[in-house]
């Protein structure tokens, strides 16, 4: 009878770890392109400007901007569309998603006779991350097969070892292992020797394998902030901000495998099913300051801690198999809740500057991170810190860039930005630099506002079929198109 099984590290002293988590895995804890509609319409180039609850998240200074207390909601429409190529096959799958994305106040206290004349205390809400998301690659592969996975995986154990143990009862490599075996993906090398270690693929045919793989992204990660802000003689600002952190993905992703032809012996095409679950929370901290150099210039600083998050992946497996006389539905039915990790995501600093004038301003940011400082825990681990190596050999420091502007006519509000993110990677051709623009439009009634904003953001990375084995990567175009709506007043 099938059976649900919930597995930590089993056999872990074989020398696999129980999950296979991936360097690349930490960027996904990295703050997107979020906020209100007029952060979003400026590029994020708010450091020195202050005024609003998303520009809180950059510089914790901002609070003490406003002059009244002040509310404001936001909706997002986000579009994602991914182009892939693989071996000259091109595919095209697109990703909607409809969400609140920020709500806050803030709360300002004055007092005009004393220096220090104003203090101000925020509550915020931001989807820092829409982490939904659909790709598809397809292609034939004239030489590498997929089924190199499971071989990789089971070489070092013996044939005895995978005819007497069950998937649940091995580590990761092992449960890998156990289901290529049982599913006659691999082979033993010497299928009569019990102590045999060596294995290869079950096709009758070497090459020209066709290659499918598809996968769907469901998740967020989330962000609550309390502020805190002060100023003195309206001329320096200064914050502080708690982040709590939290983050919920599930990935379903499906590998599927044929030969050309059609082989009379052996393996003709597998499709390798998982579903990752991972979810957690964290904390960071922010502080910041913002100065009126002269009536029209101000200048900021901001300085963003690691966010230190504790995480928890959940994982079910399946293949399904078919050789010339035979199908092989392998699920063992067992979810895997392995022991919770943690991560330390890069530092950031922040210097702005911005022009304001009654009727309009520019604004420019430049933050810099360094990615290499990114960690799992804990480090005295052999396999994160084996990650931790990856991390500072593979990734680099990154410069962003943004710019803003903004026309006031009358009522009317008119922006513009620009957003340049650096690659996290020394070698761009795993991951490319970000650029975004955007354009935006406000309408103020006084006490209130509303705001509308279009961001497109592209980048163009490395996809990975199949975490080892299988080393041919996919390239990934992606076009993310995002619309924005923010009511705001005070009050």
């Amino acid at each position: 009878m099938k059976k649900i099984l919930y597995t930590f590290c089993l056999l872990a002293a074989t020398g696999s770890w129980a999950q296979e988590t991936l360097s690349s895995d930490i960027l996904r804890y990295n703050d997107g392109i979020y906020g209100t509609a007029r952060y979003r319409a400026l590029g994020g180039a708010f450091g020195a400007l202050g005024g609003d609850l998303s520009a809180l998240s950059l510089n914790p200074a901002g609070s003490a901007i406003f002059n009244h207390n002040f509310a404001s909601i936001s909706v997002t429409d986000d579009n994602k569309a991914n182009n892939t190529s693989y071996f000259g096959n091109t595919n095209t799958r697109r990703r909607n998603t409809f969400d609140v994305s920020q709500a806050g106040i803030v709360f300002v206290f004055e007092d005009t006779e004393k220096d220090w004349n104003k203090f101000s205390i925020g509550l915020n809400y931001e989807n820092t991350k829409n982490l939904n998301n659909n790709l598809k690659v397809s292609g034939t592969n004239a030489n590498n097969s997929g089924a190199a996975y499971f071989v990789n995986q089971a070489n070092g154990i013996s044939l005895d070892d995978l005819d007497y143990f069950y998937y649940d009862e091995w580590d990761f490599g092992g449960q890998q292992a156990n289901l290529g075996y049982n599913a006659f993906i691999i082979n033993p090398v010497d299928d009569m020797d019990g102590a045999n270690v060596l294995y290869e693929n079950n096709y009758e045919t070497l090459g020209n394998y066709y290659q499918e793989n598809s996968y769907r992204e469901t998740g967020y990660n989330g962000k609550f902030t309390f502020n805190f802000g002060t100023s003195f003689k309206d001329k320096l600002m200064l914050g502080a901000n708690l982040n709590l952190h939290f983050s919920d993905f599930i990935k379903n992703s499906s590998f599927f495998e044929s030969t050309s032809g059609t082989p009379t012996t052996g393996l003709q095409n597998f499709q390798f099913d998982n579903e990752l679950h991972t979810f957690g929370n964290g904390v960071s901290l922010q502080v910041g300051a913002i100065a009126k150099a002269s009536e029209h210039i101000r200048v900021g600083f901001s300085y963003q801690s690691p966010t230190w998050m504790n995480l928890t992946d959940e994982l079910t497996q399946r293949v399904v198999s078919r050789t010339a006389d035979n199908i092989y539905n392998i699920d063992p039915n067992v979810i895997n809740i392995y022991p919770e990790y943690k991560i330390r995501t890069a530092s950031k600093v922040t210097f702005s500057g911005a022009f304001v004038h009654k009727k309009g301003l520019l604004s420019l940011d430049v933050a810099t991170q360094d990615h290499t400082k990114s960690k799992f825990k804990p480090k005295t681990d052999a396999f994160y810190s084996q990650l931790n190596n990856q991390i500072a050999t593979e990734m680099d420091k990154s410069v962003t860039v943004a710019l803003g502007g903004e026309y006031i006519i009358k009522q009317f509000a008119l922006r513009g930005g620009y957003r340049m993110e650096g690659s996290p990677y020394k070698n761009k051709d795993v991951m490319g630099d970000l650029t975004a623009l955007s354009l935006g439009l406000g309408y103020s009634f006084g006490a209130s506002k509303l705001d509308a904003s279009f961001v497109n953001n592209q980048r163009t990375y490395a996809d990975r079929l199949l975490t080892s084995g299988l080393n041919n990567m996919a390239v990934v175009n992606l076009n993310n198109n995002m619309y924005s709506l923010t009511y705001s007043f005070n009050f």
